[in-house]
């Protein structure tokens, strides 16, 4: 339990120089930040760990990019990414325990495979992250998600439902069915500031 007063203000000290950096959408400090956040509500957890198993995601989705290099376009590549995560990964959307705390620390979501949109969706990018992928988050009002955007393909990503694929008209009438009428505004890219908050 002493370690706890230390863990704060060392995640205290990270953050704001992170906040000074601005709020980025290339998600260079997000894994950092995740993790010492994590560290709040999960004392013993451990960066070599995390990031072990983020290592572990990207590298087996590299080998199936080049497993698949003669089809590997972008559309591929989020199939691809979502296999790596959901189908072989085992990662799942925690409906039964939508309000746990444990679906919002990193660490534990790592360790358990179940999360919440955000907590899965920061999983999602940071994997994508290592691979240099157009993924981005898209913070959306009572559903976090994703939208993979290059010059050839764009699609929107939902992690909490195994990383099924939406079209940005199916995001519109989400938003208009739960009463949100000027919905253009929601579909900016959302930075690292942002969805640590």
């Amino acid at each position: 339990q002493s370690a706890l007063p230390v863990q704060i203000q060392r995640t205290n000290l990270r953050l704001k120089k992170l906040a000074k950096k601005g709020n980025g959408i290339n998600y260079d400090d997000l894994e950092e930040a995740s993790f010492l956040l994590s560290g709040m509500g999960d004392v013993s957890s451990s960066y070599d760990d995390f990031k072990l198993e983020l290592d572990k995601l990207a590298f087996r989705l590299k080998e199936l990019f080049e497993l698949n290099r003669g089809i590997l376009t972008d559309d591929v590549k989020v199939h691809l990414l979502s296999r790596v995560l959901f189908q072989e990964g085992g990662y799942v959307g925690n409906q039964d325990s939508y309000s746990d705390p444990n679906n919002s620390y990193l660490t534990r979501v790592i360790k358990s495979k179940r999360g919440i949109p955000i907590s899965l969706s920061v999983v999602y990018l940071l994997v994508a992250n290592r691979l240099k992928l157009p993924i981005y988050g898209t913070n959306i009002p009572l559903h976090f998600i994703l939208h993979y955007e290059s010059d050839n393909f764009s699609t929107f990503i939902d992690p909490f439902h195994g990383g099924v694929l939406l079209e940005k008209e199916t995001c519109e009438k989400f938003l208009r069915a739960n009463g949100f009428d000027d919905v253009s505004k929601f579909f900016d890219k959302t930075g690292t500031l942002t969805i640590l908050k």
